[in-house]
């Protein structure tokens, strides 16, 4: 009834591979995740955290405060520019009332320096523009 020579259907090896080769190649994906993941937990051990007790002496980012001059003569520095650019701001508030980036600049110099009060103070007096939105 059926002819060996005629099939309907190709042979049945070109539509499924051989499961040799399936499981050489599952065994092959196994090894490259437990590689993965055995390296991964040789990186954590290798990077304890309890070797890392002061953060702060090995971190290598940059200290505003530190500099060849010491730290005392930077905050001095620092410390008058601020003074020098808020009396410039004091005076263009006094002379210019109203000047709303006046306001912006000055509080945002007594929030730097420490003075939130007089901060809020400043930030106070800039009026809230209607720019469509609901407070």
């Amino acid at each position: 009834m059926f002819n060996k020579e005629i099939l309907i259907f190709p042979q049945i090896s070109r539509i499924i591979p051989s499961w040799v080769g399936l499981s050489l190649l599952k065994s092959f994906l196994w090894l490259i995740v437990t590689l993965t993941f055995f390296l991964n937990v040789m990186n954590f051990y290798s990077n304890p955290v309890s070797e890392n007790k002061d953060p702060a002496k090995k971190s290598t980012e940059r200290k505003p405060e530190e500099n060849y001059l010491g730290a005392q003569t930077i905050n001095e520095n620092f410390r008058q520019e601020v003074e020098k650019e808020m009396s410039y701001w004091y005076d263009l508030i006094n002379n210019y009332q109203g000047y709303t980036f006046a306001y912006h600049k000055l509080s945002s110099l007594l929030f730097s320096v420490g003075n939130k009060e007089q901060g809020d103070y400043y930030l106070g007096l800039i009026p809230k523009e209607n720019n469509g939105f609901r407070d």
